[in-house]
């Protein structure tokens, strides 16, 4: 599947059951920044662990839209 058909499937994808697919994307990208986040601060690397927090903080942030979004 090229992008392009994929982008089509996801739009023409029901609201909710593109709301839930949306929010385990988020739940995953959400568990790699904090192991990242994780191994930063166990390795005592500050650019890492910055970096991977900022990112943890935003997927929190678009988590929590979407749940909005939902309830």
């Amino acid at each position: 599947m090229t992008k392009k058909e994929a982008v089509r499937k996801i739009r023409e994808m029901d609201e909710d059951k593109r709301r839930i697919m949306m929010l385990k994307l988020y739940g995953s990208n959400m568990v790699t920044n904090f192991k990242r986040l994780l191994a930063g601060l166990d390795r005592e690397k500050p650019g890492i662990y910055k970096k991977a927090y900022k990112d943890f903080k935003g997927i929190i942030g678009a988590i929590d839209k979407k749940m909005e979004e939902v309830l």
